[in-house]
């Protein structure tokens, strides 16, 4: 596509011809050899000015003092964000996605990749952060995502992963983890986490979504607990989620999740927490106690007395006397 070829065209300012070559890759699959070759070539450094710093997701490209590089690479940004935008959702050119993938990864060479500590090949994370945020040069309101990148919600995540013979379900780590991107920057994928599409893929995965908690960092797990808070439909489509977040081994998580808890009705909450008390490991338990001494005690006293006569774990033993002394 024109795009695309305007996007790989600084690739020439290095070698004479490269850009062509590159385009035959990622959009017939020739020259596969170039993905090797490229870092051994002696300016390979300047690829990633060159292509305007694809694995970015924090800073707007700059190259320092250099005009002419610095306007090369926002051609390319800008071509780039042109495809990213043409995309059409029911009909995404998954092979030519993952090989300017390969490609970005392979001219960059790690060196503007700012990872979200996600799993998924290296590639994948470059796809996403120029698409998500290198390409657009700052990050976007969820109006802005919609409007100019429709296709790039979970379920292309999910159509990448599943092409290249990956777990579909990873495409959920995807989009919540974020334990190597400093809190500050968390935003910058914002929109992407509030896409509505994010909600209907949790609804048709229960399973997977059951399993995120243990897969994600705490960071991740606080997005996830703020992602249910803000969508009162999906947090009770989700309750025991929620409320497993509240009692958390990580005090953050259980900052952000535990004021979330009353967007639960009160006859599905307690029960919730109550089954916590018992079946949850040690830590889930002394939370669980922490958080029921909040109810009103005509509500709460008689599961607690009975979480005490049961208890074994003598810290858990102490959180529930606590718990029933604050009542």
């Amino acid at each position: 596509s024109k795009q695309l070829g305007e996007a790989l065209a600084p690739m020439d300012i290095v070698q004479p011809d490269l850009a062509a070559q590159a385009l035959a890759f990622v959009e017939q699959a020739e020259n596969v050899g170039l993905l090797q070759s490229l870092s051994t070539l002696p300016k390979a450094k300047d690829f990633s000015d060159l292509l305007g710093k694809p694995g970015r997701l924090r800073w707007q490209f700059n190259a320092w003092n250099n005009k002419p590089v610095e306007n090369a690479g926002k051609k390319s940004l800008n071509a780039r964000s042109a495809f990213y935008a043409s995309i059409e959702a029911d009909k995404p050119p998954l092979d030519a996605l993952v090989r300017l993938g390969k490609i970005l990864a392979a001219a960059d060479n790690g060196s503007s990749l700012e990872p979200t500590g996600a799993p998924g090949p290296q590639w994948l994370h470059y796809l996403l952060n120029d698409a998500w945020f290198s390409s657009f040069n700052e990050k976007m309101s969820t109006a802005e995502a919609s409007k100019k990148r429709p296709a790039w919600g979970i379920d292309l995540v999910a159509k990448i992963l599943l092409h290249e013979e990956l777990d579909p379900m990873l495409a959920l780590q995807i989009i919540f983890e974020r334990k190597e991107l400093d809190s500050y920057y968390h935003d910058h994928l914002g929109s992407f986490v509030l896409m509505p599409a994010v909600a209907d893929f949790m609804r048709a995965h229960p399973e997977a979504v059951a399993k995120l908690p243990a897969q994600l960092s705490a960071s991740g797990r606080v997005l996830l607990a703020e992602r249910l808070g803000r969508d009162k439909a999906l947090l009770n489509d989700f309750p025991a989620l929620l409320v497993a977040l509240a009692a958390d081994g990580s005090k953050t998580v259980r900052a952000e999740s535990a004021p979330h808890l009353e967007g639960i009705a009160q006859e599905r909450r307690l029960p919730l927490l109550a089954e916590l008390l018992r079946s949850g490991d040690s830590t889930q338990r002394a939370q669980a106690a922490d958080l029921l001494a909040r109810y009103p005690a005509e509500n709460t006293r008689q599961v607690l007395s009975d979480a005490l006569e049961a208890e074994t774990s003598k810290p858990v033993q102490q959180a529930l006397r606590t718990a029933l002394s604050r009542l």
